[in-house]
């Protein structure tokens, strides 16, 4: 019973370790296409 709950914790812990992972990745794309956007925005208001 003792060893469940130790690996239920270690469990849970890889779990939020891989959740901070997934949101500074979600980030990090989010301001990619930010940068993108805005470039092609810009651009078009050079054409226009």
């Amino acid at each position: 019973m003792t060893r469940d709950i130790a690996a239920n914790g270690a469990s849970i812990a890889g779990l939020q370790s891989r959740i901070a992972e997934t949101k500074v990745d979600l980030v990090k794309w989010m301001l990619a296409a930010l940068t993108a956007q805005t470039a092609l925005i810009l651009g078009v208001m050079k054409l226009v």
